[in-house]
């Protein structure tokens, strides 16, 4: 993996170094072009002034498109980086977790996670599935946006809000749950298809003060939320960045955080560095501590 990123990086420095000559010589040819033209045009030499015109062009024409080459040839560099390098760093952190850059959730399975309405845009990409610890899972990258009209002096106006945009997780577990469950940051309100949920308030009036749950069921709903499991979901709202969404439904946990983040975004510009590496390992990691902190591989998932 480090000869890869060592290999990459060092195409991409010698496209940067080409671009940044490149555009240094076209700033130069630029002044003198301008600087001759002026001359030409002061003593009326028309033949010469179309020939400098011309060439002057021409110079000027190919520099940008050798710039526009570079720039095109360190994009690819980079989208092969995340096709075959990135897989590579996933199989050393978790062996065996499927990855697509391209796939993601469905609009239908983040429907079934019960959390979400009124979705007009969709978009998903970086899918991963796998099992881990005994837990599978899918997870991806998820924008959702909703349609406005929005009254101006000339009329109606359609716009769209983005209202999440961040990670999504769905883990299974072998019990099934009739009832839904659902954790809302307390800043996150109930969407008005759930208004028939009957709030629960929990025994900790630390958890009440920064999230609120809803059930179908309250005793089930205490029965899934024990101390630990609500200690659990405090500790991730102080560690990760961002708005929480949990549901229990059926025979799984979903989880979203709208931290607004692109996950696995390769850098535009410069090169990967190990601080790069080091944060798409976090990322990673992200899935394992979910599983851990949330301890879905305990006995109350697993029954």
């Amino acid at each position: 993996m480090n000869q890869d990123l060592h290999a990459m990086n060092e195409k991409l420095s010698h496209l940067k170094k080409t671009r940044k000559w490149v555009l240094i010589l076209l700033f130069i040819l630029f002044v003198i072009f301008a600087i001759v033209i002026a001359i030409l045009v002061e003593s009326n030499i028309l033949l010469e002034l179309i020939i400098y015109f011309v060439v002057g062009v021409g110079s000027i024409v190919f520099g940008y498109k050798t710039v526009l080459d570079s720039l095109f040839k360190a994009s690819a560099i980079r989208e092969d980086f995340k096709k075959n390098g990135l897989p590579k760093l996933i199989e050393e952190v978790m062996p065996g977790v499927h990855y697509d850059d391209e796939a993601g959730l469905t609009q239908e399975q983040v429907s079934e996670m019960k959390i979400f309405y009124g979705i007009d845009r969709f978009h998903s990409e970086d899918f991963f599935s796998g099992d881990i610890a005994g837990v599978s899972f899918i997870s991806s990258d998820v924008q959702l946006e909703r349609k406005l009209e929005i009254m101006t002096e000339s009329g109606v106006v359609e716009d769209y809000t983005k209202f999440f945009f961040g990670r999504m997780f769905c883990f299974q577990n072998n019990k099934n749950m009739n009832d839904l469950t659902i954790i809302l940051s307390v800043d996150r309100p109930l969407p008005p298809e759930l208004y028939t949920l009957e709030k629960v308030d929990m025994e900790s009036v630390e958890f009440n003060q920064h999230f609120h749950v809803y059930s179908s069921n309250p005793h089930e709903a205490f029965f899934q939320l024990t101390p630990d499991i609500l200690e659990s979901i405090l500790h991730l709202d102080q560690s990760i960045g961002g708005a929480l969404y949990f549901s229990f439904y059926q025979n799984s946990l979903n989880i979203a955080i709208n931290n607004r983040i692109n996950t696995f975004e390769i850098p535009l510009s410069g090169q990967i560095s190990e601080e790069h590496i080091h944060d798409f390992i976090q990322d990673l990691k992200l899935i394992q501590d979910l599983i851990g902190t949330m301890k879905l591989n305990h006995k109350l998932f697993n029954i």
